[in-house]
């Protein structure tokens, strides 16, 4: 078991990975994960490949498209 501290960021709180433990975990920076409560505590984990498929996907509309996509918002 591993005890750590929550750290604030402006008006939330971040729980900060050491790197041993992203390597334990299989996950690296820049890396989508999910997080999901057990009911006796939380969980995090690498995204499955269709989330970060679709996190992928949306970059890219956002990125093409976002102008358009402010403007029909806006309405």
């Amino acid at each position: 078991m591993l005890q750590k501290k929550l750290t604030k960021v402006g008006n939330s709180y971040a729980l900060i990975l050491d790197k041993p433990l992203m390597d334990l975990a299989g996950i690296s920076a820049q890396e989508e994960v999910v997080v999901y409560s057990t009911g006796h505590g939380l969980v995090i984990a690498p995204a499955p490949a269709p989330v970060r498929d679709f996190v992928s996907a949306k970059d890219r509309v956002f990125k093409r498209h976002g102008e358009v996509l402010k403007r029909l918002a806006d309405k």
